[in-house]
């Protein structure tokens, strides 16, 4: 392709000047959108328009920049947009996607070992941690982390394919069970923002992804959408993370796990209120845990609309009744 003859050789990782402005350059000229109907992209020679036959050269362009913060999220945008826009006719190897997965991580800034963190084993720390040969550039040039979260969101959601071992779901069944005790609600942290802004993101591409691939004129073939087992086993992994948040102190992070569920009830209601309803009715019984009832009120009146759309959610009708009698001794006009 003539953009990477024109650019590749200005990658010179003894001169890190022009690395940056090259990047930004592969992400604004490099073709990503899908070839027109009717046509076949060239797959062979040095003008390819394949996207499987440059792909990997972006990925080992990335290798080199993995472990420096901010750098690795213009290879993060664009892979990610490469996989959106190409609709299901491009399929990332489990290698690439475990890759992209150990990118990603390293956006929240966690404090674990590092061990802990290195989901691609032929990553080595001593190698691609190069981060003090570089000059931070002015600010605004590098993705900022909630960029980076939200891209990484968006690779894992329309990577999602199949439950096969080492695909996107199974990694990510990984990475939540990692990162499942930073969001606990005494856990808190510079990373914690940023943590639920990432399931705040999650959940709201799975929704688009869906609505997507119900509109006919997106145009992904028909088997390459999400099956709603995978969806759903999604939505189950998101929601456990999701849940630990209503109970957060702080008021910004309790209010994205609030978007969060309330885009997961618009896939799955059922998977959502019976959890919510069952930590709620628990809470009002007991004397004990009257914050806990507070927290799961809070999230069923943002979820009130989508509980109370019978059409969408038949069994919400019977818990509307039952809700508001339950409520009711504690609404006193002496006790303000």
């Amino acid at each position: 392709m003539d953009v990477f003859a024109e650019l590749l050789p200005q990658i010179q990782f003894n001169s890190l000047d022009w690395q940056i402005p090259t990047i930004q350059m592969l992400n604004l000229f490099v073709p990503t959108a899908r070839a027109p109907k009717g046509t076949t992209p060239t797959s062979s020679g040095p003008a390819s328009t394949d996207p499987k036959r440059w792909l990997p050269t972006v990925f080992s362009l990335w290798s080199f920049n993995l472990r420096v913060s901010g750098y690795d999220g213009f290879f993060m945008r664009l892979v990610t947009t490469l996989v959106v826009e190409q609709r299901g006719q491009l399929r990332l190897t489990n290698e690439q996607i475990r890759f992209a997965f150990a990118s990603g991580l390293h956006c929240f800034s966690l404090p674990v070992a590092g061990a802990a963190v290195q989901l691609w084993r032929h990553v080595s720390n001593t190698l691609t941690d190069t981060s003090p040969l570089y000059r931070m550039p002015p600010g605004g040039v590098l993705p900022l982390r909630e960029e980076r979260a939200q891209m990484f969101a968006r690779m894992i959601v329309y990577t999602l394919r199949d439950d096969e071992p080492g695909g996107t779901l199974d990694l990510f069944g990984q990475l939540v069970q990692m990162i499942e005790p930073f969001f606990h609600p005494s856990n808190n942290g510079s990373w914690s923002s940023i943590l639920a802004r990432f399931l705040r993101h999650l959940a709201r591409e799975l929704l688009q992804r869906t609505r997507n691939e119900a509109f006919d004129g997106w145009g992904a073939p028909a088997d390459t959408h999400l099956a709603r087992h995978i969806r759903r086993r999604f939505v189950v992994l998101v929601r456990a993370l999701a849940m630990l948040l209503l109970f957060s102190k702080s008021e910004d992070i309790v209010s994205m796990s609030h978007s969060t569920l309330k885009h997961l009830a618009e896939l799955e209601p059922d998977l959502i209120f019976r959890p919510l309803l069952d930590t709620l009715y628990t809470a009002i019984d007991s004397v004990t845990e009257t914050h806990r009832m507070i927290s799961a009120m809070r999230a069923l009146g943002k979820l009130a609309t989508t509980l109370s759309n019978f059409a969408h959610y038949p069994e919400g009708a019977q818990h509307v009744a039952p809700l508001l009698t339950l409520t009711l001794p504690g609404i006193d006009v002496n006790d303000p």
